[in-house]
């Protein structure tokens, strides 16, 4: 297997669970901003359960406008998605 055919995500959710949290983080920011929709949508993974106490996790998740500050202020409905989207029916 080539490197080139490794996905960041992938590897840095193997780097996690085995510990290696340094080269995780790593993986992670070279991921950004390219991934960042997947990020937003797999970060609750067990496989990141490793990273949650370190740091940079918080920072990653601010990054991703993921904290649970910015979680608590996003409009979850079906409204608040069609005016992010930008989608008709929109308030």
């Amino acid at each position: 297997m080539l490197l080139a055919d490794v996905r960041p995500l992938e590897m840095a959710q193997a780097l996690a669970y085995l510990g290696q949290t340094d080269r995780a983080f790593e993986w992670l920011d070279s991921a950004l901003p390219a991934a960042m929709f997947e990020l937003q949508t797999s970060y609750p993974n067990p496989l990141f359960q490793p990273l949650r106490g370190d740091p940079r996790w918080r920072l990653l998740l601010e990054r991703i406008e993921r904290t649970p500050e910015q979680l608590a202020k996003t409009d979850f409905s079906l409204d608040g998605a069609r005016e992010r989207l930008g989608l008709p029916g929109a308030p």
